[in-house]
């Protein structure tokens, strides 16, 4: 495949990214580009960059929460009298990353859906909340 047919990836500037201690250092050391989200030329990373802060930050952070009731919820679901049903507990993934990072949902979409393989944990499965 020639470069000519492969898309640019897209860029995520300092300032579109709220955590100040990822956004300073988007600052200090990202290339000055045309931001994919709010259009502005400034510094900044590629999505694929800001995915591999992400899944560093989430593996060290994060844990996934089990899909699956616990002893007390699943007792509670068979006792005829109480009408609780379970709720797997935790945030959806993309909107776990949109908090951490304090990015808008586009730009947690993006991230999440990366293909560069550095957030296959964070993509939505059976299992796909985190807490």
């Amino acid at each position: 495949m020639s470069d000519e047919n492969q898309a640019e990836p897209k860029h995520v500037c300092f300032a579109c990214v709220g955590d100040s201690y990822l956004s300073n250092d988007i600052k200090k050391n990202g290339k000055s580009k045309l931001c994919s989200y709010c259009g502005k030329k400034r510094r900044g990373i590629t999505i694929d960059d800001l995915a591999d802060h992400v899944e560093g930050a989430f593996e060290r952070h994060y844990m996934r929460t089990s899909p699956y009731p616990d002893d007390y919820e699943f007792m509670m679901m068979r006792d005829r009298e109480s009408d609780y049903e379970f709720e797997r507990h935790g945030e959806e993934v993309n909107w776990a990353i949109a908090n951490a990072v304090e990015v808008d949902e586009a730009i947690a979409t993006d991230v999440q859906k990366n293909p560069g393989g550095a957030t296959r944990g964070l993509r939505d499965g059976q299992d796909g909340r985190r807490v």
